[in-house]
């Protein structure tokens, strides 16, 4: 099949889980025989803004025109807040991949949340089929936008194949923690660095943070600055695609604090590969990423319980440890790139037929 994927960016150009999907959706796809064109927006980190920030009406028409010009046979779009390419795309089916969710909790004028509401609403009508990678975001474009269910299809994201989980035991005086992501309100790395104040006086430990920001939310990054100036609290930069699994495995445990916006997660389930020690918020057992039998979760805006979960991961001995790692290494076993891709092969020549017939 000829497939126009439409995308907001692609790994390792620019960062985030959505652009990782393009770049595995447009790889896999071309090792099993496609013709893929590749239309994307931002080339590099520097040039996006924050989710839901900018509504692009001149993008999203150019990019249903160049993809329309390559004349394919399906449309694939990784969709976000401020993209509407589908509705400038004619009498060529799409199926489009949504990630985001809690449009009401965004940082917007009532005014922006209207527009943004209203062109969500209209993109998923105009789909032909939608893969999203959890029952909770399934569930919330039914119920708060009203779509039509019979369109949707849960595919979990994948993982890569790279080497076995080799989990670091602590062997040094600090316990060290890592936070892998974006630096956004959302990912809840505030409500981290509440809880490391209450426990860091208490336990040899320390905090490395890697991630960058957009330019929207800058004043948070230096919130976050002030804020941890008396905690044992590292901010690293940003880090290569290509050094994250070694990264993983360079600490004692990972945390991922986020409060919203989660549709999936896969910082999570790769440090559960790659690490096997984890502190998470319970909105990633939502996303069905993880389970209290894999994790140490808590309720995603509650301090005192991330402080406990920390001080439960520092007291766990090896034999502990081994067997939490053994639980993840089975867990993350169900989640395969290979079986995403599979799958969204199937919906895509399911359109493409149907449209064939359609046409006549």
């Amino acid at each position: 099949m000829r497939i126009a994927v439409i995308a907001k960016g692609i790994s390792p150009f620019v960062v985030g889980g959505a652009e990782k999907v393009t770049e595995e959706v447009v790889n896999r796809l071309k090792k099993r025989g496609h013709e893929v064109k590749v239309i994307m927006k931002y080339k590099k980190e520097d040039e996006r803004p924050e989710i839901g920030i900018e509504i692009d009406e001149e993008w999203s028409r150019n990019a249903a025109l160049e993809a329309m010009r390559f004349e394919p046979d399906v449309i694939y779009i990784c969709r976000h807040w401020g993209e509407f390419a589908s509705l400038y795309v004619k009498d060529i089916p799409i199926v489009s991949m949504y990630h985001d969710i809690d449009l009401d909790l965004l940082p917007i004028s009532p005014d922006r949340y209207s527009k943004l509401e209203e062109i969500t609403r209209r993109c998923l009508r105009r789909d032909n089929k939608i893969v999203v990678a959890s029952q909770l975001t399934r569930d919330y474009y039914i119920k708060d936008f009203s779509a039509d269910k019979d369109k949707f299809f849960v595919i979990p994201l994948g993982l890569d194949e790279k080497e076995a989980l080799k989990g670091k035991n602590m062997e040094e005086d600090k316990f060290k923690l890592l936070y892998l992501g974006r630096i956004a309100p959302n990912k809840g790395i505030h409500i981290l660095l509440e809880a490391l104040r209450e426990v860091y006086e208490r336990l040899p430990i320390e905090l490395t943070i890697y991630g960058g920001f957009t330019r929207d939310y800058t004043s948070y990054y230096s919130y976050l600055l002030d804020f941890s100036r008396p905690l044992p609290v590292k901010f690293a930069g940003r880090v290569r695609e290509e050094d994250k699994t070694k990264l993983y495995q360079s600490f004692d445990a990972i945390v991922c604090p986020s409060i919203a916006h989660e549709g999936f997660g896969l910082v999570p389930l790769e440090a559960l590969r790659y690490n096997g020690l984890v502190i998470a918020s319970d909105i990633f057992v939502k996303t069905g990423v993880l389970s209290k039998k894999v994790a140490f979760v808590y309720p995603k805006t509650d301090v005192d319980a991330l402080a406990s979960r920390i001080k439960e991961a520092f007291l766990m001995n090896k034999s502990e440890r081994s067997r939490l790692r053994r639980n993840a290494k089975r867990w993350v076993e169900r989640f395969s790139w290979e079986r995403h891709i599979r799958e969204l092969e199937k919906i895509l020549i399911l359109v493409v037929l149907k449209n064939r017939r359609f046409l006549g």
